[in-house]
Parts: C-alpha cells; sequence; structure tokens
C-alpha cells in the first residue's frame, strides 16, 4: 500500500491526478504538466517532496558518522547551511547524490526517494563498525512531510503567505525554528538549477503550509505541481537522480557520472572504469515521457536511458544516458528504442544549459 502524504488532502482539493512514486501515492499531475512547467520558470511552482528522505544525524559522534558516510570531499559544511554530496556503497560504487544541512548540532541528510532505504542502512552499519556509540541515526521522512516552493518568484511569494522571511536567508542555507509552537525547518534552494524554498515538519505544521497555499495560490502565482513536472525539470537541470522507483545502475561508480573530482580518495574505493559515461540525448521529435530505453548505433546497442521527457523548455525531448565511452563524441544520429516508441536523436554534452543546472555542476 502506497504511503499517503501529509498533503494528500491538498492535493485532493486541488484535483490531481495520483501516481505511485517511490511508494508514495503522490500528485503525477493536476491536469497540465506543460503549464506547471511552463510556471516553474516564470513564476513559482510547489512539490510535494515528501518522498524525498530526510535522515537526522545527532549526537557527538555524528559529524565522523558523515564524514564516514560522505565519498565527497570537496565542499566544507558549515552551521546553517547544506552542501551537495555523493554517497557511495563499500565497494565504491554510486548510491545516490544528496544535499547535507547543518543546524546548531544537528545534520540533517536529504536523499533522493530510492536511495534512502540504502543510505540509512548504510549510516547505521557505519556506526556500529566504528564504534559510534553516541550518533542518533533518526529517519525522519515517513514522520514528517516536506513542501518545496522553486522558481524566480518562490521566495517573494513564499514570504507573502507565511511570516518567516526567507528572503533574509543566504542561497544554500538552513534554519530551524518555531512557528506557532511548531518545529520547523527551513532551506533556501532547491534539487534543480533554481532558487526556491524548502519546509518540513510535523502533520500539523504541514497542514498550515498546506492551508495557505491553497488559499493565495492563486494570488502569488504559485502553481501546484506534480512529479512528472518534477522529473523534467530534474532532467533539464541534467541532474542524474531518478525521482520514481527506477534504479541508478549500481555497477557504475561516480566517475561514470562525471563526478570523479568530487571523490575524496583517501576514503572512497575506486571501481573499475565500466566503459560507459553519462551523457545527454536530444531529439527534435516530441514524444510523452517513456522510461527504460536502449540507445543503439547503427543496429548495435551503445547506452542506455531511464527515461526521455518533452521540454517544453528547450522545445526538444531530451534525456540522461550512459552510453559507451568511445561514443559520448559521436556526431552521427542514435536511436532512441523502447516500448511504444523509437526515434532519432543526438548526444550532447551535459549540462543541457548551465543556468538551469542542477548544483553538482558548479563544483
Amino acid at each position: 500500500m502506497s504511503i499517503i502524504s501529509p498533503f494528500n488532502g491538498l492535493h485532493s482539493d486541488l484535483k490531481a491526478n495520483f501516481a505511485d512514486y517511490c511508494g508514495w501515492s503522490l500528485p503525477s499531475d493536476y491536469g497540465d504538466s506543460a503549464a506547471e512547467s511552463l510556471q516553474l520558470y516564470e513564476h513559482s511552482a510547489a512539490f510535494d517532496l515528501s518522498a524525498f528522505g530526510r535522515i537526522s544525524l545527532g549526537g557527538t559522534d555524528a559529524p565522523a558518522l558523515l564524514v564516514a558516510l560522505l565519498a565527497s570531499g570537496k565542499a566544507q559544511l558549515d552551521d546553517g547551511k547544506w552542501i551537495w554530496g555523493i554517497v557511495c556503497d563499500s565497494d565504491g560504487r554510486l548510491v545516490d547524490i544528496v544535499r547535507v544541512g547543518q543546524a546548531g548540532s544537528a545534520f540533517l541528510i536529504l536523499t533522493s526517494p530510492g536511495a534512502r532505504h540504502h543510505i540509512l542502512a548504510q549510516a547505521r552499519e557505519i556506526a556500529r563498525q566504528s564504534s559510534f556509540a553516541d550518533a542518533r541515526i533518526n529517519d525522519q521522512t515517513e514522520k514528517t512531510g516536506m513542501l518545496g516552493i522553486y522558481g524566480p518568484q518562490a521566495i517573494a511569494a513564499f514570504d507573502h503567505i507565511v511570516p518567516l522571511n526567507a528572503a533574509q536567508m543566504e542561497p544554500q542555507s538552513v534554519k530551524m525554528l518555531s512557528l506557532f509552537m511548531m518545529s520547523i525547518t527551513l532551506i533556501r534552494g532547491s534539487w534543480l538549477g533554481l532558487d526556491g524554498i524548502e519546509i518540513f515538519g510535523g502533520a500539523t505544521a504541514c497542514k498550515l503550509a498546506a492551508g495557505a497555499i491553497e488559499k493565495y495560490h492563486k494570488r502569488e502565482h504559485i502553481t501546484p505541481a506534480g512529479m512528472e513536472c518534477l522529473e523534467i525539470a530534474a532532467t533539464e537541470a541534467s541532474l542524474p537522480l531518478v525521482i520514481t522507483g527506477q534504479k541508478l545502475p549500481q555497477q557504475l561508480g561516480p566517475a561514470s557520472y562525471g563526478l570523479a573530482s568530487w571523490l575524496d580518495s583517501a576514503k572512497c574505493k575506486s571501481v573499475k572504469d565500466s566503459g560507459r559515461v553519462l551523457v545527454g540525448i536530444q531529439s527534435d521529435g516530441k514524444a510523452h515521457t517513456h522510461k527504460d530505453l536502449k540507445v543503439q548505433y547503427d543496429g548495435l546497442e551503445i547506452g542506455w536511458t531511464d527515461r526521455i521527457v518533452w521540454s517544453q523548455r528547450f522545445g526538444k525531448t531530451v534525456g540522461l544516458a550512459m552510453v559507451d565511452s568511445e561514443m559520448c563524441d559521436l556526431a552521427e544520429e542514435v536511436q532512441i528504442i523502447g516500448d511504444g516508441v523509437e526515434m532519432g536523436a543526438e548526444i550532447v554534452p551535459l549540462p543541457f544549459d548551465k543556468t538551469i543546472a542542477s548544483g553538482i555542476y558548479e563544483n
């Protein structure tokens, strides 16, 4: 049975079309995902992020546990800030791209929906093996809800409906506070290459936020958006993050994703080169979202993509694909083949557009 989001009532009131995403019942769209995508870039869009993992670390051993868990070593985490990071398994294979925040002595790990249980188990195993007796690991995901408002007008719109003054927060900042005697966490930023504000807390806080959005979303040009819009935006941001239940190719290491420079070589085991690397694929042909596709050249399979999407922003069909390394600079047409789709495409470097690329391309 799917997990029900704390914002389920809001979604129903706004006539959402529901689907299962990594075991959660969430809006796929509100009737027009293309319109939702348009408003995301022109004004702001509100997403239910409750399926994204929220794992908190506390105790005196929490900093050491976090260092051991992260395979990345490029950015320094400061109090009140969040950074991008990567988590690898014990064999050096990529598990997830995460966001990690600190507020006082508490740490928060935001994971993609499909990787939460893996990262939680890995953190607990590291704590056990390293005898981190004072490391408190708490999975808050199903105890809380999380809402994101993304887009160029997101901060202004949020401040007009919730008295929290998000405009005073710096980009990539984290703040824990109390609102009407409720503990909530505010995060300035997004999973995408866009500004935004994220808020999470318990059920009562979720209902309060949902009520404000339902009442004022038209006045403030906040468009309710579903997971289909978020999937398209993540692809446009060139973020190799799987939102639905599809899995990352677990046999691949961070280097295959272009993340080799992120690795702390002193603590991350290298993975034998798989021979495949992450690239962009695009086509002038218009196609609906299709998943689990082969990339072929001259009748031979040279790669795989978990999905292709129609990007209204680019006016193209785009996707992120793992292709054979000797083919990543191929200038000739390739074929995208899957259930119900066969179309020509070209291989292009990532990111598609630096102005909306996710933060992993800034390091």
